[in-house]
Formats: C-alpha cells, sequence, structure tokens
C-alpha cells in the first residue's frame, strides 16, 4: 500500500474495495486522507455506524489537519443519517439527541455541513410535537441562529413536479417564527424583511406570513400605523387563515374602532376549527362583556368551557368564576355554535355593501373565476369564498362583497369578490 491506493481505488469508485482495509493492519500506516477516504466509502455505502467508528478511530490523529474539516462534515452527516433523521422520539433518549446535534454543531461549521438539515429536523419535531420541551424556542434558536443564512441555497426545491421553498426561505420563515413567540420583535421584523427584500418567490403564502408576523411585531410594539399597513398587505395578497381577522380584531380594539365586532365574528367564522382558537374566544368573550353583549359572552365561554373538555384540556382558575346561567350551561357544542353562529355572521355583515352578479367564467382547475358584476366591471374570485353548499356553475345568479386583494401576474392590487352567496 503506497500513499496514493486508496485515493486511487475511491477515485475508481471501487468504495468495498476501500473499505476492506478497515480492521487491516495497514490502518496504523494510514495518513489523514486515508482515513477521509474510508469514512466517505463507507458513507457512499450507507454504513453509517461504520462512518461513525472510523471517526472514533481518527478524529484525534486529523486535528489540525486539511483533512479535519471535510471528515468532521462526513461524520456530520453520518450522525444526521444514523442518529437524528429516524429518530424515535417514544423511545429514545431526547437529551442524548440534543448533546449529538451540539457536537456537531461545534465541530462542522461550514456550508457543506448537515447544520441546517439538524436545525430543519428540530423544527419540525417541535412542530409536529414530537419533541416536548420546557424551553422549545430557546432550543431552537441555539441552532437557527448558527446557521449563516447568506450561504444557504435561494434556489426552488423540486419534489413530484411541484416547485417547494428554498433552504433560505425555509430558515427565514422558522427563525422568524422563533423570535415572534421569544418576544425579539425588532429580531423578528428584521428577519421577515431580509426574506421579502431578497426578491426569491415565495411559496405557501409566505410572502403574507412573513407581512403577518410584522404587523404582529409591530402591534406589540403600539405601533398601529405599521401594524395596519403590513396586515393588510398580508391580506391583499390572499391569505384567508383566521389569524388575519384576528389580528385586524386586535388592532382595532386597541384603536376603539367599532369595526373590532365585525373582525372578531370573520375570525370566528373563518372555519370550523374551534379549537384552534380557544385563546382568542376568551379575548372575544371579554370584549362582548365590555360592549354589554353578556349573553353573547356567556355563549361563548360556555363553548370555550365545552372544547377544553372535548380535548381534555385543563379548565383555568378563572374559568370558575364565569357567570353562565343554567339555561346556557344545558345547550351542547353543536346548539351552542348555532346560536352563536347566528350573532356572528349578522354582526359580520354590518356596514359592508352588497353586489348582484352573475358567474361570468371558471377557470380551468375549478377553483376560481370571473364575475360579471352589474355595475359592468369582472371581478375575481375564489371557490373557498362561496358560503353554503352549491355547486359552482357559470351563468349562476350571485350576491357578494368585494375585498382588496393583489393580481400576483400583473403586480398590482385589485377587488376581489368575497362573501358570495347564491341569489
Amino acid at each position: 500500500m503506497d500513499k496514493y491506493t486508496l485515493r486511487n481505488l475511491f477515485k475508481e469508485d471501487k468504495y468495498e474495495d476501500v473499505i476492506k482495509y478497515w480492521n487491516s493492519e495497514k490502518l496504523n500506516e494510514f495518513s489523514e486522507w486515508d482515513f477521509y477516504y474510508l469514512i466517505k466509502s463507507f458513507y457512499k455505502r450507507e454504513q453509517f455506524e461504520q462512518c461513525l467508528e472510523v471517526y472514533k478511530k481518527c478524529h484525534k490523529k486529523i486535528e489540525n489537519t486539511k483533512a479535519n474539516k471535510p471528515i468532521n462534515n462526513c461524520m456530520g452527516w453520518a450522525v444526521y443519517q444514523a442518529k437524528v433523521k429516524n429518530f424515535d422520539f417514544d423511545c429514545s433518549d431526547v437529551p442524548n439527541l440534543l448533546k449529538l446535534i451540539r457536537y456537531v454543531y461545534k465541530n462542522c461549521d461550514d456550508e457543506k455541513s448537515p447544520r441546517w438539515h439538524l436545525a430543519d429536523f428540530l423544527v419540525k419535531a417541535v412542530d409536529e410535537h414530537k419533541l416536548i420541551l420546557k424551553n422549545p424556542n430557546e432550543i431552537l434558536l441555539e441552532f437557527l441562529h448558527q446557521i449563516d443564512s447568506d450561504k444557504l441555497s435561494r434556489e426552488e426545491k423540486k419534489y413530484e413536479e411541484k416547485l417547494l421553498a428554498s433552504d433560505f426561505e425555509k430558515w427565514c420563515s422558522e427563525i422568524s417564527k422563533v423570535y415572534l413567540n421569544l418576544k425579539r420583535y425588532d429580531k423578528c421584523i428584521d428577519i421577515c424583511q431580509k426574506a421579502l427584500d431578497s426578491k426569491i418567490k415565495l411559496h405557501s403564502n409566505n410572502d403574507s406570513w412573513f407581512r403577518y408576523r410584522m404587523a404582529k411585531c409591530y402591534l406589540s410594539q403600539n405601533d398601529m400605523e405599521n401594524a395596519q399597513k403590513y396586515v393588510r398587505e398580508a391580506q391583499i395578497r390572499g391569505c384567508k387563515h383566521w389569524c388575519i381577522k384576528q389580528i385586524l380584531f386586535e388592532i382595532a380594539h386597541k384603536m376603539n374602532d367599532e369595526k373590532a365586532l365585525v373582525y372578531a365574528s370573520e375570525c370566528a367564522m373563518a372555519d370550523r376549527s374551534h379549537e384552534m382558537r380557544v385563546s382568542f374566544y376568551e379575548d372575544f368573550s371579554k370584549y362582548l362583556q365590555e360592549e354589554k353583549f353578556e349573553h353573547e359572552s356567556m355563549l361563548l365561554r360556555h363553548l370555550i368551557i365545552l372544547l377544553r373538555e372535548e380535548n381534555k384540556w385543563k379548565l383555568k382558575p378563572e374559568h370558575s368564576s364565569w357567570v353562565i346561567t343554567q339555561e346556557i350551561k344545558s345547550l351542547d357544542k353543536r346548539e351552542t355554535l348555532e346560536k352563536l353562529s347566528e350573532f356572528w355572521n349578522k354582526c359580520s355583515k354590518d356596514g359592508k355593501e352588497y353586489y348582484r352578479g352573475t358567474i361570468k367564467n371558471i377557470l380551468p382547475q375549478g377553483n376560481a373565476g370571473f364575475i360579471a358584476c352589474e355595475d359592468s366591471k369582472d371581478y375575481h374570485f375564489k371557490k373557498n369564498d362561496c358560503r353554503g353548499n352549491w355547486e359552482l356553475k357559470k351563468g349562476l345568479k350571485v350576491r357578494f362583497t368585494l375585498e382588496e386583494g393583489f393580481d400576483k401576474k400583473k403586480g398590482q392590487k385589485c377587488m376581489n369578490a368575497v362573501d358570495i352567496t347564491l341569489e
């Protein structure tokens, strides 16, 4: 064996021949680059545990050599593949997982290392409630903060004919959420602005979500002007999530704007995921009480208790002090929602101007189209803005209201038809 034997075998893709030198008598004669070709060969053959065995054997010998960085990176990827990627959160040792990831972070510090993949793995595990930590946002920030975002790819990823977010976009999304949760508002705003200024194509409504987070930050800083600006920008870009209406309610409430009741009602009616809005409903019930809607406040508080019991969530101490009539307490969840929905529907329509028109055409995928209005203008609409159970057909007479939107193809604001019902 000469000093080029393993290099030549590796370059010829003869990984099995390289691996044969593992446990041979020649191992003591290995140079730092021989160890690199050995650990890399095991990696190419997807023998990740063996990669780690090689690393244990050589890591002290390769310190302060040129092979140190590539060998450490290979070790990091082997840790990701063997110990992290398919980690069993039910049976495995979470503190040891974090210890392993910290070791990789300490020893792998360039763009070819698995740092970003490890951080992204932890974010997904927390989001999916697989990884339960006392201080999840501090832990996530520890790892996300060490990523050099300028070295992350800004190219879209392709998966089964779909174009997905780049690593840079995902990092911006993940760390901005963490900063918001930690109430580090200036940092969150900076990251969101960095993503918007990057001019990359954003995915999964992130052009709205970055603006939404900025609005949340400005609201927490009592900067109502910027809070209104960014939530409106998020809204006109097509985000229909109920939290947009929630923040509009919070802004209007702080500004003593009577539209607060409209926004809160629209938030409550956005979809059927009422359990996701329990915290918002508590704020809404206080607002209703302040505005002397005593009966509706009691109905909403009864719904909150029913939702908590249904999901086996503990009641808060203040819940026991709520005054709710026996008549309301006798209602089940369906009956309670029926009464509240009638109230929310009435409130959401207050002050709105409605138009009449005819469905002019439906776009090929069947999820959107145009309405020819009586004012001789055509307005774009989306299927999920149609209320009630009816089949979308050309020529139907409809009633609707208008909402400011954003034409992404033309890059300009426009008016869209929403809250569409059959005539």
